[in-house]
C-alpha cells in the first residue's frame, strides 16, 4: 500500500523542544517484595514527536491542503520525515494533534505532533 508523502515544497519538520517520546511495550506488576514483575505485551511501540515548520503564506496553504486531503484531517497515515532513533527518515505516521499556527515575523510557524509505530534506526 502506498501512503501520501510529505510535499517536497514544504520544509522538513524540525523537532520542537528536542523531545522524542515513546512508551514501553510492557506491563509492570508490583510484587509484595522484590522487584516488579515485567511482562512484554507488544512487539512494537509508538513514538511521538513534536514538530514545527516555518512557512510563507503559499506554503501554509499547501500544508493545510496536505493535512485536510492527504492526511484526511489527521485520521489517515502519511509518509513524513521523522526522527525515531538516530536519523531522520521517511516514516509511515499520522498527526496526533491538530496543528496550531502562529505568526513568526513575515512567516508562519506551524506546530504539530506526529506518531508512528514504524521506527527506522540506522545501525551502520
Amino acid at each position: 500500500m502506498s501512503y501520501p508523502a510529505w510535499p517536497e515544497t514544504l520544509p522538513e519538520p524540525m523537532m520542537d523542544g528536542f523531545a522524542h517520546a515513546g512508551e514501553q511495550p510492557v506491563r509492570r506488576q508490583q510484587m509484595e517484595s522484590g522487584p516488579d514483575r515485567v511482562t512484554r505485551i507488544s512487539s512494537t511501540t509508538v513514538a511521538t514527536n513534536n514538530y514545527s515548520i516555518c512557512v510563507d503564506e503559499e506554503q501554509l496553504a499547501e500544508f493545510w491542503s496536505f493535512y485536510e486531503s492527504a492526511a484526511n484531517g489527521g485520521a489517515d497515515w502519511v509518509q513524513a520525515p521523522m526522527f525515531t532513533g538516530n536519523a531522520v527518515a521517511l516514516h509511515v505516521c499520522r498527526f496526533a494533534s491538530h496543528p496550531s499556527v502562529g505568526r513568526l515575523g513575515v512567516k508562519w510557524r506551524v506546530t504539530f505532533t506526529l506518531e508512528t509505530s514504524h521506527q527506522v534506526i540506522d545501525w551502520s
